[in-house]
């Protein structure tokens, strides 16, 4: 299964929300759940054509991402975390774990890495 965006709060034309502004940007929490095994080196891709697709085509432009929550699960009795971060030169929310040695800081997960399967991130999103 592939990783799946989600947008916190419907944008149907018809309804008034708090977070869109008439002639401006729209600010929006999208919800990124991973998928089993499915992390592909640089992680999972986030731009115009998910955009599109979150919002029925009705907008194109992505002004700016904000990682919002890093990648978390409760499940099995454990918290689980990685750091989520924004790779804004190639438009993709990226996993990073702790490396073997402390001097490396975080490094980012492997190929395919099953341990981030279910793990949620949130990312604030602008667009028009």
């Amino acid at each position: 299964m592939a990783a799946t965006f989600t947008n916190r709060a419907s944008m149907v034309p018809s309804q008034i929300h708090t977070n869109t502004v008439p002639g401006w940007c729209q600010d929006d929490i999208v919800e990124v759940t991973a998928g089993t095994g499915d992390y592909l080196a640089g992680g999972y891709a986030f731009g115009s054509a998910q955009l599109a697709t979150l919002y029925g085509g009705a907008f194109s432009t992505l002004i700016s991402v904000e990682v919002a929550d890093d990648w978390r699960t409760a499940a099995g009795g454990g918290v689980i975390a990685f750091l989520a971060v924004w790779d804004a030169i190639n438009f993709k929310v990226q996993a990073y774990g702790p490396s073997a040695s402390v001097a490396t800081g975080f490094t980012e997960v492997a190929n395919a890495n099953a341990n981030l399967n279910g793990l949620r991130c949130s990312l604030k999103i602008r667009f028009n």
